[in-house]
């Protein structure tokens, strides 16, 4: 027969074993559970790592990007002044033309076509065009004007007539004037002047009593250097004269 006692004990022992198998179970699923906690805390950081990663290389692309913007627009800019430096040198080595009708330089009475080189470089094949055309004191009449070329600082002139005749005509006073000409760099820009003859009648009344003026004063002068001339023969015919050793 089997003694209850150890039956009991065995039964014991099995629940025994079961009870630590159960806790040891327990504390396995508590320690995975924890470690899978543990391993999510520490996905969970890695993705915040991540994302802050992410962040701070999508800060760095755009600020590399706006880097590379300001460093093409700075580029840009620096060839815009090497364009305009390169633009201002050739202009300013450019030939500088103006066309005029006014009254001459070297006669105040006498209406001329003006043609000028103010820059620093010859300009060649010059070409004037004027509208309507200036008529001239021959009854000609003047609408083009070419010129192979012109030096710096060269005028050169051209009669048109004697200011108060053409002024006591009834001609145009209002014209256009186009000039345009080629110089170190290719063709000039065209000018176009736009030209009012009444607006030198004051100056022309002007320069016109002057000379007058001066025309009253030269007479004077040469009256003055024959009485001067007569005199001086009637004080020496007097002298010879008075002379008694004179034959």
């Amino acid at each position: 027969m089997n003694d209850p006692t150890w039956t009991d004990v065995g039964a014991f022992v099995v629940a025994a074993v079961a009870g630590v198998i159960s806790l040891l179970a327990v504390i396995y699923s508590f320690q995975q559970s924890k470690s899978a906690k543990q391993a999510v805390m520490e996905a969970t950081a890695q993705t915040l790592l991540t994302r802050e990663a992410l962040e701070q290389a999508r800060l760095q692309t755009e600020f590399a990007g706006r880097e590379v913007e300001q460093a093409q627009k700075q580029s840009e800019y620096a060839e815009r002044q090497l364009e305009l430096a390169e633009l201002l040198r050739k202009d300013q080595a450019q030939p500088y033309l103006t066309a005029e009708i006014d009254v001459s330089l070297r006669e105040s009475e006498l209406l001329v076509i003006r043609v000028s080189n103010a820059g620093m470089t010859v300009a060649r094949d010059v070409k004037v065009v004027v509208d309507p055309p200036l008529q001239t004191h021959r009854k000609g009449h003047i609408d083009a004007i070419e010129l192979s070329t012109l030096a710096p600082g060269a005028v050169w002139e051209q009669a048109v007539d004697t200011a108060p005749q053409y002024f006591e005509k009834n001609l145009p006073r209002l014209f256009t004037v186009t000039i345009e000409g080629n110089g170190p760099f290719g063709a000039i820009e065209q000018e176009i002047f736009t030209i009012d003859l009444d607006q030198i009648a004051p100056k022309l009344a002007l320069d016109s009593g002057t000379v007058l003026i001066a025309k009253n004063l030269k007479k004077i002068e040469q009256h003055l250097r024959s009485v001067e001339q007569a005199s001086t023969w009637w004080r020496h015919r007097q002298i010879g004269l008075d002379d008694p050793d004179r034959p």
